[in-house]
């Protein structure tokens, strides 16, 4: 075992050597690096914000199109209403696209974009806000 770390440990030096810097580095090893990244920077977030503030945060910086940040603003933007005053459907339909806002519209969905907000309606009842004291 020793040995083979051995060898595995000499291959990437000589790997690194050999690229000199030029190389980008492999696919595989930049995702992970990339996935560690991510997964230290949640775990820091969860440190210092409760989950009420993580999505409060969000909701306020996420883009839902160009130009339109938070969901505040997308709600008048949209649908010319406060985003406390959204109904079901429009809520949904806001969540439906954010996983492509600028492709994607929530006064105008696709078929697809109406079918993600249909099962976002559906299991609306299952889902609830946390409160700031149920995160704690």
């Amino acid at each position: 075992m020793a040995r083979l770390a051995r060898r595995s440990r000499a291959q990437r030096s000589e790997y690194a050597d050999n690229a000199g810097g030029e190389e980008p580095l492999p696919l595989a090893r930049t995702q992970r690096a990339a996935q560690r990244h991510r997964s230290l920077s949640h775990g820091a977030l969860e440190l210092f914000w409760d989950k009420h503030r993580i999505i409060e945060v969000y909701l306020n910086v996420v883009e839902w199109g160009d130009g339109i940040y938070g969901a505040e603003t997308a709600s008048r933007f949209y649908f010319g209403t406060p985003a406390s005053a959204l109904t079901s459907r429009e809520a949904a339909l806001l969540a439906a696209v954010l996983p492509n806002p600028r492709a994607w519209s929530p006064v105008d969905p696709t078929a697809y974009i109406a079918e993600r907000a249909a099962r976002i309606r559906e299991h609306m009842p299952e889902m609830a806000v946390p409160s700031a004291t149920a995160c704690r």
